[in-house]
């Protein structure tokens, strides 16, 4: 599989799966009304000039991942963080096995998603509820 941002040695890491077809999947987003490309930007490509900061855990390989969650109790908690304040949606998301690779980082619900160069917001199956 080929994928959207460059990634570094062994990432995805070999526990990584492709999604089921039809997994549902939620990740916070910006815009109450909508979505765009830049809710699918990972830390890496949100942060250009800070990239030094991953240079320790998690590390550059997490850095290039979406942040995700499989459970919709968690992704509404995960809005309470004071970082995360400022986002004003839910993004429910209906994955295929052709949309990346995923792994659970940070928690039994968390994962990490690693998109694939095939991965078009526009053509996925997304759901935008204003939180």
């Amino acid at each position: 599989m080929q994928f959207k941002e460059n990634l570094p040695e062994q990432c995805p890491p070999a526990e990584a799966r492709c999604p089921d077809r039809g997994e549902l999947v939620y990740r916070l987003g910006r815009n109450s009304d909508g979505y765009s490309a830049d809710d699918f930007l990972s830390h890496w490509e949100l942060n250009p000039g800070n990239h030094s900061s991953y240079s320790t855990r998690p590390g550059e390989c997490q850095a290039k991942s979406l942040s995700i969650f499989l459970k919709e109790a968690d992704v509404i908690q995960a809005c309470k963080l004071p970082t995360l304040k400022r986002m004003q949606s839910i993004l429910r998301i209906k994955l295929e096995p052709t949309d990346g690779q995923l792994m659970q980082t940070n928690g039994p619900s968390h994962h990490s998603l690693w998109l694939s160069c095939t991965f078009d917001p526009d053509k996925a199956n997304i759901l935008v509820t204003p939180l």
